[in-house]
């Protein structure tokens, strides 16, 4: 009796009616104004009969399974991955003099580390100096 009720009171709690439905009754709009949709009990259900190791699933209805429960979960189009900042050539070309100098100066092949370090150094300040 006291698990149903605590279950009865965080539900009332958690119900709005006045946030937007779709066409199957499920809320819309998420928690937080994220861009991925709402978990429902839909797709609980699909990640549990998935996951589940003493139930077993033809391997079609496993991948049709998958399948709807990555576009509940991230959308038709799935997450897009961040883009990664890409450095300059001039300031990436900087870093690897740096790193050479300093493998020349622990001793690691000093003149030629030294001579390859120079040429990195002038290579980017020709860089810098036509703007790219």
């Amino acid at each position: 009796m006291r698990k149903r009720e605590w279950f009865t009171d965080h539900l009332l709690k958690a119900y709005n009616e006045d946030e937007p439905r779709d066409d199957r009754g499920r809320w819309e709009g998420g928690s937080g104004g994220s861009e991925l949709p709402a978990r429902t009990a839909d797709t609980m259900s699909d990640a549990i009969a998935i996951s589940s190791p003493s139930g077993s699933m033809s391997g079609r209805a496993q991948a049709a399974a998958q399948e709807r429960l990555r576009q509940q979960l991230f959308g038709r189009e799935g997450l897009k991955p961040p883009e990664p900042k890409q450095e300059k050539e001039s300031a990436n070309l900087r870093r690897n003099a740096k790193q050479l100098r300093d493998l020349a100066e622990r001793g690691m092949k000093p003149r030629a580390y030294g001579k390859k370090a120079a040429e990195y150094e002038a290579r980017a300040a020709e860089l810098e100096a036509q703007g790219k």
